[in-house]
């Protein structure tokens, strides 16, 4: 007998085609539906509120009289809500906002009963290798989701992560039973033609029907209508059921009978043979929103929450509100019509807002521990009138190399640097302003303020060390080094390692002094039409691309000094101005874009930093700038989420799709490429979708100019996404900015991935800054609060306070297909360690060492340590 769990859900777009607020309005009246359905109808036994708890935040702000409703049916175990807070777009979101979008899921929905312990996915676009690993991090078993696979395949199967970590899963459209229809008859003949759908998948006896769709209100009349089916059908028997009830069946079903499921292994990013739409085109559409994003997750992750725990190992407290207010505010960005940005423009309008503010709040509260750590340091050595600056590096890597900063400074009219020892130490002035300098009081209300000036400056400093910090000393003499301008050759500069000769169409050659591998003509712009959607890329049906191959460039020196070398490149590119009216075509009409990238070598830098400004003037286009490696290649490797995803470089067209193949994909920091003797890494901030091509060719996309949110007319999509709305906002017009760098490295002498970690890190989570005034302290000048010391790979996630108890967490992860053995070394004092999981539950003890602790970390591993310093640590007897 088949047996079928309709189970009553819907899917809830908190924004889209229209705002939130004006889609809470529909949520109020489908939740006041529902309560009222569920209270007086017990055979109505169960609702799924789409994997997500903030929908009850969102309705509760309104009818605020009705959470005791909302508890009571939640810890009945018949409204299921969570376990996640928001459902995001997995690709476009860092792996520790994936997990705190767990955690925060977990802690919300305790406000009114347990969360349902599944992993409902319905909608992203495409899933994460890691999800596997995440989703059994927090004691999760079982998961459902729509896009990235095939529907040829069996639809149960089983879902790995890189590390081994398994769940069992069911792959269908998540609308599959909506608008079931009241009258009996056609009741049973839609349910049979479900079934029927569905047969040549099926490895088990077992389906879903799941009775749900976008923003759909609950059909009151199921219970009835099961009951009627029941009745009448001899093989099949319908169960109102939930996603609990149901995978705690299959899996009994699997496991008893010995059915012999699939494995899928790694990520979900297929759209052939029957697929639904992957709509890949998301991840360079709005592409502000991607660089917001990754401005937010950086202050998180790397400054505001590790500066707080080193507080807070002092045995200061943690500001633990703040930071989750903050995350919520990040996170609430997150959901996959909010950070892909396929929604209306007013929607990302107001997204900005909640970026601002959750960066707001995260900068505040690192500023507040940086400059509390900056009073505990002794800085007894400092003279009359002397200031100290304090240089933070948030990354596992000893920083070599010059580094850039913004310092305020009151009454002071000439500075210079020199170490606590007296050693002067070369500085660059790059800008200064006047500036009215505030400072907060702590001690009452109000704040101080003074007249001063803010410097930027560059410094050729002592090393930092890793999780640690370095001082220096401002003092009133003046010892900078000037600008050398128009001496220099502007199509040459070169430091210890790099030699960069320019071309006079603007792209340039990199020669590793080390290595003596070479690449040539890197840097080339190329801009195409776009006749696609927010979803989608799609050509015109005749493009003309336009590239910079042939445009001579104006080639200027900005900076040759020993601490930073500067050149400024500007090409005047004439771009069409839009689609022809019937959008087949590129218009005639040109329009010159300015282009202007600053491209800069830091002594003791192996890396090339690229700045690089447009004024956006024409529309439906998409630009990209290119790097050739001068090999062919197989594949790319691109960060992903605790991953480096290997993707094939090739694609396969078959004659009957929906949707093209991708040949662009997502990446976190970096990307690189491997041909003959050379790996080429290109590394960026917030532009997460590349190309590589068979030729060893990599492309980063910068912006892509659209005006629909979705329409029915696309060569690289068969159909609408969405509803056909205008977005002119999507066209990316104005004045942007881009931020990347190079990195070219002998293969042979480089230890893969870690190379490129350590590039891209050093590049995107620089050294921050303050300063401090003469006082005792009980820290010296010079200092790494812990290290992670490992012989080719473990990368730091995050540094943290326990959720809601005592305790520190610390997580890292490997990368690599083989384990990898390192130390943690402290320098606060440890006295307990345990492995935990992701939810930050203690699974086993660690022995530590003289506050070393030695890890042996598996493949592909996300490794969670829980410690405690000895204040208000859990008794032994407790443990």
């Amino acid at each position: 007998m088949k047996r079928l769990y309709l189970i009553p859900t819907t899917h809830w777009d908190r924004e889209w085609y229209f705002t939130f607020q004006r889609f809470r309005q529909r949520l109020v009246k489908m939740m006041d539906e529902l309560l009222e359905i569920m209270e007086k109808n017990l055979e109505f036994k169960y609702f799924v509120l789409d994997g997500q708890v903030i929908p009850l935040y969102d309705y509760l702000e309104i009818k605020p009289e009705n959470e005791k409703r909302i508890r009571r049916l939640v810890k009945e175990r018949r409204l299921l809500i969570g376990p996640f807070f928001i459902l995001p777009d997995e690709f476009l979101i860092s792996g520790e906002s994936h997990i705190r979008n767990l955690l925060i899921g977990y802690l919300k929905g305790e406000r009114f009963g347990e969360v349902m312990k599944f992993g409902y996915i319905p909608d992203p676009f495409g899933h994460i290798s890691q999800m596997p690993q995440v989703l059994r991090g927090f004691g999760i078993e079982g998961a459902y989701f729509m896009r990235g696979r095939s529907y040829d395949k069996p639809m149960e199967f089983y879902w790995e992560a890189p590390d081994g970590s398994r769940v069992l899963c069911v792959n269908q459209n998540y609308c599959c039973a909506s608008h079931l229809p009241e009258e009996e008859k056609a009741f049973r003949r839609r349910v049979r033609d479900i079934l029927e759908g569905f047969l040549p998948r099926m490895k088990t006896p077992l389906l879903v029907l799941n009775n749900g769709c976008d923003h759909l209100f609950p059909q009151e009349k199921m219970p009835e209508m099961i009951k009627k089916f029941n009745k009448k059908e001899k093989s099949l028997k319908i169960f109102f059921s939930n996603f609990e009830e149901f995978f705690k069946d299959l899996k009994e079903k699997v496991e008893e009978n010995g059915i012999k499921l699939p494995i899928e292994k790694g990520e979900m990013r297929e759209n052939l043979n029957h697929a639904e739409f992957l709509l890949y085109g998301i991840l360079s559409t709005r592409i502000y929103l991607k660089q917001e994003n990754f401005k937010c997750e950086r202050e998180l992750e790397k400054y505001a929450e590790p500066l707080s725990t080193f507080l807070y190992s002092f045995g200061e407290k943690y500001p633990e509100n703040f930071l989750e207010k903050s995350w919520e505010w990040l996170i609430k960005n997150h959901p996959h019509d909010s950070i892909s940005g396929c929604s209306v423009d007013e929607v990302h309008e107001q997204m900005l807002t909640r970026f601002s503010w959750s960066q707001e709040i995260a900068e505040s509260v690192r500023r507040k521990a940086f400059n509390a750590i900056a009073k505990r340091i002794n800085t007894q050595f400092l003279k009359e009138r002397e200031k100290a600056i304090i240089f933070y590096n948030p990354t596992q890597w000893e920083v070599k190399e010059s580094v850039i900063t913004e310092i305020d400074i009151p009454e002071m009219e000439r500075i210079g640097f020199r170490t606590p020892k007296g050693k002067e130490i070369p500085w660059l002035l790059l800008d200064k302003e006047e500036k009215t300098l505030f400072e907060e009081r702590e001690e009452d209300i109000g704040i101080r303020s003074k007249k001063g000036k803010r410097y930027k400056v560059a410094l050729k400093m002592d090393k930092i060390p890793p999780f640690g910090y370095n001082t220096l000393v401002i003092t009133s003499k003046d010892n900078k080094l000037f600008p050398i301008q128009g001496k220099a050759d502007p199509y040459c500069m070169e430091n210890e390692y790099l030699k960069i000769k320019f071309n006079r169409n603007g792209s340039f050659d990199l020669i590793s002094k080390e290595t003596g591998v070479e690449f040539h003509k890197l840097h080339i712009f190329e801009d195409s039409g776009d006749a696609g959607d927010e979803y989608n890329w799609s050509p015109p049906q005749k493009d003309s691309v336009y590239t910079t191959e042939k445009l001579p460039a104006k080639i200027e020196v900005v900076q040759e000094n020993p601490i930073i070398k500067v050149r400024k490149v500007v090409w005047r590119f004439s771009l069409p101005v839009s689609l022809r009216k019937n959008r087949k075509g590129r218009s005639k009409r040109l329009k010159k874009c300015v282009l202007t990238s600053t491209i800069m070598l830091r002594s003791g830098s192996k890396r090339v930093e690229v700045e690089t400004e447009i004024f956006n003037k024409v529309k439906d286009h998409r630009l990209r700038v290119s790097f050739q490696s001068g090999e062919k290649v197989n594949f790319s490797f691109a960060e992903g989420q605790f991953d480096v995803v290997r993707r094939g470089v090739s694609v396969h067209v078959g004659k009957d799709y929906v949707e093209l193949p991708p040949t662009t994909h997502p990446q976190q920091n970096f990307v690189y490429i491997e041909g003959g003797k050379k790996r080429l890494t290109i590394i960026n901030e917030g532009l997460p979708e590349y190309e590589v091509t068979p030729n060893g060719k990599i492309y980063l996309t910068l912006l892509r100019g659209v005006g629909w949110l979705s329409r029915e007319d696309l060569l690289s999509r068969a159909g609408n996404a969405g509803p056909s709305l205008e977005t002119p906002g999507a066209q990316m017009l104005g004045k942007w900015n881009f931020k990347y760098a190079i990195f070219g490295e002998d293969k042979a002498s480089s230890l893969s991935p870690y190379t490129s970690y350590h590039a891209s890190h050093l590049s995107n989570f620089p050294p921050i800054s303050t300063y401090t005034g003469k006082h005792n302290g009980e820290m010296p000048s010079n200092f790494s609060f812990f290290r992670i010391i490992s012989p080719d790979s473990l990368i730091f996630s995050c540094l943290k306070k326990k959720e809601k108890e005592e305790g520190i967490v610390l997580r890292a992860f490997n990368p690599l297909d083989r384990n990898v053995e390192s130390r943690v070394e402290f320098s606060f004092p440890i006295k307990k360690a345990y492995i935990a999981n992701l939810k930050e539950e203690i699974i086993k003890p660690l022995q530590i060492k003289d506050g070393v602790l030695s890890l042996k970390v598996l493949p592909k591993k996300i490794i969670t340590l829980l410690l405690y310093t000895g204040k208000g640590v859990f008794n032994e007897k407790d443990k």
